[in-house]
């Protein structure tokens, strides 16, 4: 009958099938790896050209970056099994909730995430609401009295590079800007405050939102910065 295909027919168009469905599984399977080591908008920028090889450009975003408090404490008193599944889960909750609303985790440092909310389309104010408001989920979602961690959000532009061969797939940014946000979220954990914000993102957010905690020096930033604690409900 026409239009029906004989089982005899199946093995001459195998080849075909194959040769016509092989590109889309190749796009396929780069996109999906490159998310796992981008997040999802830079990998769809870098499958769709946007950054070749060595090529640089400027960026704003807000920059979240949470480390879970006590480690050490923790891989003392607790059976690897338990760390194992402790980090796991810590590392869902993060993932979780920093993906959604546009954020992309961009970076695991140990027991450090390094996500971003970029600024663009949206705007830098809703790029600081939005990185709060995923790191209030994220508290929210961190049950077990093990998983206490602390997160410090900064907002500012940035230029990044591609990297490619012989240098790992990623966006790598300008030293200081690495080095400013590592340095809030170290000051978080010396001021006990589960998440602090940088002058320019309490800029954008309700006042009520935020406690002004004085200026602070912070190792390897020349002047001395004003640091706030961002009120959030963990409910």
């Amino acid at each position: 009958m026409a239009g029906i295909i004989e089982e005899r027919d199946i093995g001459t168009l195998v080849p075909a099938m194959a040769a016509a469905l092989e590109p889309a599984a190749m796009r396929h399977s780069m996109t999906s790896l490159l998310e796992v080591y981008l997040g999802n908008g830079p990998a769809n920028r870098v499958a769709g050209g946007a950054f070749p090889r060595g090529a640089m450009t400027e960026i704003e975003a807000a920059v979240v970056i949470t480390d879970l408090r006590g480690f050490t404490d923790l891989s003392e008193r607790l059976a690897p099994d338990s760390l194992l599944q402790l980090l796991g889960g810590y590392f869902e909750v993060i993932v979780e909730a920093m993906r959604s609303e546009g954020g992309d985790v961009l970076k695991f440092m140990g027991d450090g995430v390094l996500s971003i909310f970029p600024a663009a389309g949206q705007g830098r104010r809703e790029a600081c609401v939005r990185a709060v408001r995923r790191v209030e989920r994220a508290f929210a979602q961190a049950k077990s009295p093990d998983m206490r961690f602390v997160a410090a959000i900064s907002c500012r532009s940035r230029r990044i590079r591609q990297y490619r061969q012989p240098r790992p797939a990623g966006f790598y940014g300008r030293r200081s800007d690495g080095e400013f946000a590592s340095r809030l979220e170290t000051a978080a954990k010396q001021l006990g405050k589960p998440v602090i914000c940088s002058l320019d993102v309490a800029r954008e957010l309700p006042t009520a939102l935020t406690r002004d905690l004085g200026p602070h020096a912070l190792k390897g930033i020349s002047d001395p910065q004003t640091l706030l604690e961002v009120e959030i409900s963990a409910n």
